[in-house]
């Protein structure tokens, strides 16, 4: 067995960590008294320890922190967004790149390389700071990294530091600039990847030879003038937003337009949500918006005025709380439309007429908020429709601060999205909730005081049973457990009255409870081809959505039960089409009165004993 002491002497990590630690304590030849030098060996081991220990990205993303100097306030949102550019946090198919950003975080603050500064009004970590010994041990073992990385990788400049050699400027991919400068002192920077700018007035023409850029800070700069082309570019977009592509533009309309658009940065997002806002108006309200509306902002408030503007020019209360309910998804989250939309509909948002019912408001709606460039087109399906979208981080950020600052006295907690880690909603807030998207292995314990619930989404690959607590969720318009391992559904789930959407595209799923029957305002049953309808469902007479439709021998699965469902949409198949007898019966069916129906598919099963009427029916 090997001693401790011949462990830690082979260890050339522990004797670099504790040679840092000695040399900052005591003087470089004075001895230790025996009592510190065993508390220092324990921080010493324990420091070493992680870096040996820990992935690799997670040891990059602490040995990043001593890029700031010693005492530094670090904020948390900002230093997860430097970690994601510089590409050290990967994503999985549970996490996105800011969940694994969190978790590195919550990672480093419980080894204690990282001490907590300030919290939010939720008691969540905002900032922190480094202590300055791990500071130095950070800054030690990157400037000796293994991987052949150099400290001149990430760099705080100032007015005082001395500039920066061709050679080591090539390689920076991080760079936080606090001085005015000009472009002749800011070339050779084209590989990085983030840039922080303070005290300049000016947006360098040398950041447009940054290609590998991703997260442009400025928020701390008095920026007013951008290279010419970028405005131009603006300007192409506004007009394309708010003319025909090949339509001339009105003199009138030109001068206020280019105007405008130098007030976007260069940046496309704000052009394309200044365009919508602009599109189908007067000259004079061009004017107006122009002279009131953006005016009187300075350097980064034009982004967020313009953003503000989209949101409080959009037509409706209703359609703006179906924005500001997108912030419910972590940023850069993939929203599918039609779950967004039942989402929507089940919080009340969606109000029908006599033309429209609330599935089409939704899409009216989604559609306005494509056109203003406050959700961006992800993915279409194959006849060019949009199936999946995102929203800008910046929007996202826009959404959030109107919803915490929502004059109905409404609170952030009405919609929330919470995981394995996240803190225990108290109880006063979580019978407020009407929006719960719950990732966890076990899902009762998590689930009780949450009884107002209009929106339940379970994600999770532990539990298999149904959890008890739904059962006293009489409000829930809308459940998703389509991401979950769940086998069967109680009996009692038919006590759901108000219950819009089931989704529960599950696998192992075998078959539904008839108790599903009594669900009278179910309109969108999503669920998986083996999963066995029950009988009866020609009761629902409000469903939309009905992927499957197997027809039985059984008494409540004849195809005469489909007679009765006029307002189904999309896509439907039936199978066991042998089991319908001749033409009269299959007509029973009425399937010339769902207009609505786009993808009809008609199944007959491989093993049937003769070819029966097949041509007739």
């Amino acid at each position: 067995m090997t001693s401790r002491g011949s462990h830690e002497g082979s260890d050339p990590s522990f004797q670099h960590t504790k040679t840092i630690i000695k040399a900052k304590t005591f003087d470089g030849n004075g001895e230790v008294p025996s009592g510190f030098e065993m508390i220092g060996r324990k921080i010493a081991k324990k420091m070493s320890g992680f870096a040996l220990s820990y992935q690799s990205s997670l040891k990059k993303c602490f040995l990043f922190c001593s890029i700031f100097p010693k005492g530094w306030e670090i904020e948390k949102q900002k230093l997860i967004e430097l970690w994601m550019a510089e590409g050290f946090l990967q994503p999985s198919q549970r996490d996105d790149m800011e969940s694994v950003g969190n978790m590195f975080f919550n990672v480093l603050l419980q080894n204690s390389l990282l001490q907590v500064k300030d919290k939010d009004e939720y008691g969540n970590v905002s900032k922190c700071e480094m202590h300055d010994l791990v500071h130095d041990l950070a800054s030690s073992f990157l400037s000796n990294n293994e991987d052949g990385g150099t400290p001149f990788r990430y760099m705080f400049l100032n007015k005082e530091s001395n500039p920066l050699p061709k050679k080591v400027a090539k390689h920076l991919h991080t760079l936080f600039l606090e001085c005015k400068t000009s472009d002749t002192k800011f070339s050779n920077f084209e590989c990085l990847h983030n840039l922080t700018l303070s005290d300049n007035k000016e947006l360098l023409n040398s950041v447009r030879k940054m290609v590998h850029l991703r997260n442009l800070n400025i928020s701390n700069t008095w920026i007013r003038k951008l290279h010419v082309d970028k405005d131009e570019e603006c300007w192409s977009i506004i007009k394309a937003k708010t003319f025909d592509e090949n339509g001339e533009v009105p003199s009138g309309f030109e001068m206020i337009g280019r105007q405008v658009a130098k007030r976007c940065w260069g940046l496309p997002l704000a052009a394309n949500v200044v365009g919508g806002v602009l599109r189908s108006k007067s000259e004079e309200e061009w004017r107006l918006i122009n002279e009131n509306w953006l005016s009187d902002a300075q350097g980064g408030e034009y982004i967020s005025k313009i953003l503000k503007l989209s949101f409080d020019h959009l037509s409706s209360p209703s359609l703006k709380k179906c924005f500001t309910f997108c912030s419910v998804f972590p940023k850069g989250w993939t929203i599918v439309k039609e779950e967004l939309i039942e989402l929507w509909m089940a919080e009340g948002f969606l109000q029908p007429s006599r033309r429209d019912d609330m599935e089409s408001v939704g899409d009216m709606y989604f559609n306005v908020l494509l056109q203003n460039s406050l959700l961006q087109i992800q993915m279409s399906d194959d006849y060019g429709n949009v199936s999946e979208c995102v929203m800008h981080d910046l929007v996202h950020d826009l959404a959030s601060s109107v919803l915490s600052n929502n004059e109905d006295g409404s609170t952030p907690f009405r919609y929330v999205f919470l995981n394995q880690e996240s803190s225990p909603i108290p109880e006063k807030v979580a019978k407020h909730l009407r929006t719960l998207f719950l990732e966890c292995e076990t899902f009762d314990a998590k689930l009780s005081n949450f009884e107002c619930l209009h929106n339940l989404t379970l994600s999770g690959f532990g539990d298999k049973e149904f959890p008890n607590s739904v059962r006293k969720m009489i409000h829930l318009r809308n459940l998703n457990i389509s991401n979950t391992w769940i086998g069967t559904l109680p009996k009692w789930i038919g006590e759901l009255h108000h219950l819009q959407t089931l989704r529960a595209n599950i696998w192992n799923l075998v078959k539904l409870p008839n108790t599903l029957k009594y669900m009278f305002n179910l309109r969108h049953l999503h669920i998986n081809s083996r999963t066995k309808l029950p009988a009866e469902i020609g009761r629902l007479t409000s469903l939309q959505t009905l992927p499957y439709f197997t027809v039985g021998k059984e008494k409540g699965y004849q195809i005469e039960k489909l007679g009765s469902l006029k307002n189904l949409k999309g896509r439907l198949m039936i199978c066991n089409l042998e089991e319908v007898h001749d033409k009269e019966e299959a007509q029973k069916a009425n399937m010339f009165q769902k207009p609505n129906l786009f993808y009809l598919a008609f199944c007959w099963s491989d093993g049937r004993e003769n070819e029966r009427n097949d041509v007739e029916i």
